[in-house]
């Protein structure tokens, strides 16, 4: 059976989460190398840090998956040499280890930072299935859902079991299924569960079918996780106020595996070659090359325009085009001229007729104090006194 998944996973604020200005504090995370795998996460309403501690639980996860993936091996890939119970508490006080190490570094109490997980790690035989507190793993088997585990929910809202220092002795559901016979698996927090869920018994609802058969054709991504997730219908109940995730792990179609050797070219005519990259450099990216490319193309350029005269006159004209002045600036500056030479010529003209009618005029002082009489003195020099 044909063993390549696709995981997505998504989560988004509630309406009250939204109001209230509190941080959404679902996380989840979707792996797809070493291996395909899940995990989801819900911090307690009532934490101040919930949302950090289900941030932390995602990226410890993650790392946690690499880490142990030769165990991993041989506890889902080979004969059951290593027991999936065994891993699922490496896990667990891996994911309880992230939620002490944000105690210590904020220093306050490791319950502020509460919150649930559910996780689904594949393998090439079983895959393996944990769930801590509240949320929901569904399983698809032949196109029939079902959920894996019983909710783990407490008299009053919100009362569940979190994750805990000591709480890998057992306060958890583990299980592994046959993965010849399991072709998809969904996980939700406890916000979405009750549009997808029928609330009296926790049968998941005809929504999964669908959206696990539409990821399985791969006409389902992320985006539209986060679309439904986002959708009006939430915002109908109160119980939609609260945040939503969902992570998807699906088979897909019978894909040949190493199809291509990861130095082989795509094809020149491939949609992904021809819609980005000219076919020049549709190889592994070398700047020299490229800069030779580049060179290559310019002298081209420059040979067809020697080649054809009137393409070469075009290019000439445009170039000359492009250090001329627009004639309308050109008749402004000559306006200007022309005025300044007038005005001048004005002036000058002017000056000398005042020159010739006075030939004094230059030396005479338009008035002067003596003795408190006022001097004036004619055009024929003479001197008159006014009082």
């Amino acid at each position: 059976m044909n063993n390549t998944w696709k995981v997505l996973a998504a989560s988004v604020p509630g309406r009250g989460h939204i109001i209230k200005d509190i941080p959404c504090q679902d996380a989840s995370i979707a792996v797809a190398d070493p291996r395909a795998a899940l995990l989801v996460c819900d911090g307690r309403g009532s934490a101040k840090y919930s949302h950090l501690g289900a941030q932390a639980a995602i990226l410890a996860f993650a790392g946690l998956c690499y880490n142990i993936e030769p165990l991993l091996v041989k506890a889902l890939d080979e004969a059951d040499s290593v027991s999936w119970e065994e891993m699922a508490r490496i896990f667990y006080r891996s994911l309880a280890n992230a939620q002490s190490c944000l105690a210590d570094e904020y220093r306050t109490d490791r319950r502020e930072f509460d919150f649930t997980a559910n996780l689904a790690v594949a393998g090439k035989y079983r895959i393996g299935f944990m769930q801590i507190g509240d949320g929901a793993i569904v399983v698809s088997e032949g196109g029939a859902t079902r959920t894996l585990f019983s909710m783990d929910k407490g008299e009053f809202a919100n009362q569940t079991e979190f994750i805990r220092l000591d709480g890998e002795t057992g306060s958890f559901h583990q299980a592994t299924l046959d993965v010849n016979t399991v072709d998809a698996v969904a996980i939700t927090t406890d916000g979405p569960q009750f549009l997808m869920f029928d609330q009296k018994d926790m049968t998941p609802g005809p929504v999964f079918g669908s959206i696990l058969s539409d990821v399985r054709n791969e006409d389902f991504e992320r985006q539209d996780i986060l679309d439904y997730l986002t959708r009006k219908c939430w915002d109908n109940d109160s119980r939609g106020h609260d945040d939503r995730s969902l992570g998807i792990m699906t088979r897909i179609g019978n894909i040949k595996e190493n199809s291509l050797t990861p130095d082989e070219e795509l094809p020149a005519g491939h949609a992904a070659v021809t819609a980005e990259l000219p076919e020049a450099i549709t190889g592994n990216y070398n700047p020299v090359e490229q800069e030779h490319i580049i060179t290559e193309n310019l002298k081209q350029d420059y040979d067809s325009y020697a080649a054809a005269p009137e393409a070469a006159e075009a290019c000439r004209n445009k170039k000359k085009a492009g250090i001329r002045m627009p004639a309308n600036s050109i008749s402004l500056l000559l306006i200007l001229l022309i005025i300044a030479l007038l005005i001048l010529a004005v002036t000058a003209g002017l000056q000398g007729e005042l020159n010739i009618l006075n030939p004094y005029a230059a030396s005479i002082p338009q008035t002067a104090a003596a003795a408190g009489r006022q001097v004036s003195i004619d055009l024929k020099g003479e001197k008159h006194e006014q009082k």
